[in-house]
């Protein structure tokens, strides 16, 4: 009979209190006016939207106490108080034998009697609500329950052949229901039998919503004052940290786990531009931009878990100053305090520095990948480490095969990039550390050789050099042209050359052929003038025969088109008058 009855057993044993687990429920869905709902006392459910007949005598007497004790769950703040205020004046109230509160528990069927009538002392009896289907059946409907008759009740039928006979010939239960739904169940039984009215059943109701708004009011003033005992003893740990605190060159504020400010330095107020009174409860996601809200909320999600990162940007929330950019680092303040300290750093000229110089130097990666130029770069050790697009396609070497795998030498025959090195060093090709225009031999990789010229210098860091840097210019196709060029101006020359002796021999020719002419008549006439002397003959004979050859001479002379030498005494050359003068279709003269 007691099983299921904790209440009655709690001044016998103390320890029954935990081994019973049992407690006063009622049976059958309670209405709110019996006369217009005649399956009341059969178990139906009860519409609360039924309207309600005359509430019988005693309805003035009823509403003054009502209005009593919800006046008195208004004033107390203490939690089992209101409780027991509750159940031991509203079972007054109905002329019931017990009013009981049995509040949900955490973990799923659990639950636990709070307050009882008729023991001031009981405040917390576990129960398991497997065993009462009833507070089951409220709990999960929301709806009022009335039990007329225990004994004949469907919904105890089991609990009454396993626990045998209860203590109680009548119930009646309601729902205690808060934000999130049920929370508890406000039990009225007696031991005879009890007729609720409706007016009995509204005044419960009444109750049990006064009763839910307290229970919530309790729990948040409980809330509030451990949230501010917690604070106070934070802040009496902390007090020893905090000379340290207000002194420091680095922003800094002290939150709890929830990122709530219980602390905050100076400097921290003058980089918020948030007094540091008026920053001491704010939020985290409060102090950052809306844009960094998420991530300031994420942060707080960590600490609980005992994650506290570092070099964390925020943009501050800018107020009517300038907007500024917060480096954020998260560390445990002593892992007792329970308290998080975030120390912040201006970085905002730090991140446009660091932003304008990614950008020059993405600009002048684009600059070397542009240039027509080839540019390698490499360490004191040889290994290259820069190679643009224009070196790739000079040496034939993809830029992945190259960096940080090749060695500069491999781009130079045998010795030469120990020379090119002994250069830069030196003071007299460009200046020390410097080599300019120097043309040079370089291989592909291929192994094919091709010509370069070559600018190149040290890296410098400060005053120690820490790498190479070389500009490769092809001049292939220069070296080219210059060689046409060279021809052309080879063959023009000689053209020209040729063009001055054909014209001088020509003026030659024209000159001598009149003075030769002149000698030829007078040679013929001498001699017919003294054909009678053989000694002049012969020698009138040998000035016609040389004059002759002389003018056989000049003919050749005029007929000069080609510049062509023939040696002459010791290393001179004298022009060769047979092949300068013969044209292309002549046959040369037989010696």
């Amino acid at each position: 009979m007691r099983a299921r009855d904790p209440v009655a057993t709690h001044g016998e044993a103390e320890s029954s209190r935990f081994e019973t687990h049992g407690q006063v429920v009622a049976q059958k869905p309670a209405t709110l006016c019996d006369k217009h709902h005649p399956m009341a006392s059969t178990g139906e459910p009860v519409d609360p939207k039924s309207p309600c007949g005359d509430v019988g005598h005693g309805t003035e007497h009823g509403l003054t106490a009502l209005v009593a004790l919800t006046r008195s769950l208004a004033t107390e703040h203490d939690i089992h108080d209101i409780l027991f205020l509750v159940v031991s004046r509203l079972a007054a109230l109905l002329h019931v034998d017990r009013g009981s509160i049995v509040l949900l528990g955490d973990v799923a069927g659990s639950g636990s009697v709070v307050a009882t009538s008729d023991d001031a002392e009981i405040r917390n009896l576990p129960i398991e609500l497997e065993k009462y289907p009833e507070i089951r059946q409220v709990l999960d409907s929301g709806s009022p329950l009335v039990i007329d008759e225990v004994s004949s009740s469907p919904l105890l039928h089991d609990v009454l052949r396993e626990e045998g006979p209860i203590d109680f010939v009548s119930m009646a239960l309601l729902p205690i229901i808060g934000e999130k739904g049920p929370l508890a169940v406000l039990c009225l039984k007696g031991r005879s039998r009890v007729r609720f009215s409706d007016f009995d059943l509204l005044q419960a109701e009444a109750v049990a919503n006064a009763t839910a708004i307290s229970l919530n009011n309790a729990h948040i003033l409980s809330r509030l004052k451990d949230e501010s005992i917690g604070h106070a003893r934070r802040m009496r740990e902390l007090g020893r940290y905090l000379d340290f605190f207000e002194s420091s060159a680095d922003a800094m504020l002290v939150m709890d786990r929830a990122g709530v400010v219980l602390f905050a330095n100076p400097t921290a107020a003058l980089l918020t531009g948030i007094s540091a009174s008026a920053l001491v409860g704010m939020t985290l996601d409060q102090l950052v931009a809306r844009s960094a809200g998420r991530l300031a909320k994420e942060v707080i999600a960590g600490f609980p878990e005992g994650r506290y990162p570092v070099g964390v940007d925020f943009p501050l929330n800018p107020g009517a100053g300038p907007s500024r950019l917060a480096c954020v680092n998260f560390s445990l303040v002593v892992r007792e305090t329970d308290a998080v300290l975030a120390t912040m750093r201006d970085v905002t000229r730090e991140r446009e520095l660091a932003h304008e110089l990614a950008q020059t130097k993405e600009f002048l990666e684009r600059v070397i990948e542009s240039s027509v130029d080839s540019i390698v770069s490499a360490d004191l050790r040889g290994n290259v480490l820069l190679f643009n697009r224009a070196a790739s396609r000079l040496f034939g070497y993809e830029q992945g095969e190259v960096l940080g795998r090749l060695n500069v030498e491999r781009l130079y025959p045998g010795g030469v990039a120990r020379d090119i090195m002994r250069r830069i060093r030196g003071n007299e090709y460009g200046g020390k550390g410097r080599l300019e225009d120097h043309r040079v031999d370089m291989l592909t990789k291929s192994g094919e050789l091709l010509t370069v010229t070559l600018s190149a210098s040290f890296v410098m860091d400060g005053t120690k050099p820490v790498g190479t840097l070389g500009i490769f210019t092809d001049i292939r196709e220069k070296l080219a042209m210059e060689g046409r060029l060279a021809r052309a101006q080879y063959e023009l020359a000689q053209h020209e050359k040729q063009s001055a002796i054909a014209e001088l021999a020509g003026a030659a020719a024209h000159e001598l052929n009149q003075p030769l002419t002149s000698i030829m008549g007078y040679a013929e006439y001498l001699k017919r003038a003294i054909s009678s002397d053989p000694q002049l003959d012969r020698a009138i004979s040998v000035i016609q025969s040389e004059t002759e050859r002389m003018a056989e001479i000049v003919r050749k002379v005029g007929r000069i088109t080609r510049y062509e030498t023939m040696p002459y005494v010791g290393e001179s050359k004298i022009v060769d008058l047979d092949r300068s003068s013969r044209t292309d279709n002549e046959e040369p003269e037989l010696p």
